[in-house]
C-alpha cells in the first residue's frame, strides 16, 4: 500500500500540486519575447541576409572583370544567378518586415 502526502481537506497529493505550481511559475509567457529570442532573430537574419548579398556581389564582380571575355551563355548564367539571389534577398527582407518580426525587434 502506497501512502501519499495529501493537502488537508481536498485530498490532492501535495507534492504533485507543488510541482504543478512550480512549473506554472517557471513557464515564460507565451507571447512575450525574451531578449534571447530577439538576439537569435537578429543573428539569424544577419546570417541569412549575408549569403544572397555575397553571392550577388561575387557574380557582379566576376562579370565586371575586364581580363575575361565572357560569352553570352556564361553572362546569361551569371545574370540568372544574380536574379535568383535578388529574389531570395527580397523574400528574406519581406519576411523580416512582418508584424511578428517587428514585434520581436521592438521588444
Amino acid at each position: 500500500m502506497r501512502s501519499e502526502m495529501t493537502r488537508p481537506g481536498d485530498g490532492t497529493p501535495a507534492c504533485r500540486e507543488r510541482k504543478l505550481e512550480d512549473e506554472t511559475l517557471e513557464a515564460p509567457p507565451v507571447n512575450t519575447p525574451s531578449p534571447l529570442n530577439t538576439d537569435e532573430l537578429l543573428a539569424t537574419a544577419a546570417h541569412e541576409l549575408r549569403l544572397p548579398v555575397s553571392q550577388i556581389k561575387r557574380f557582379v564582380t566576376t562579370l565586371r572583370r575586364t581580363d575575361i571575355d565572357w560569352d553570352d551563355a556564361a553572362r546569361s548564367e551569371f545574370l540568372a544567378e544574380i536574379d535568383m539571389e535578388t529574389e531570395r534577398l527580397a523574400d528574406l527582407v519581406g519576411s523580416l518586415c512582418t508584424p511578428r518580426s517587428a514585434e520581436l525587434l521592438v521588444a
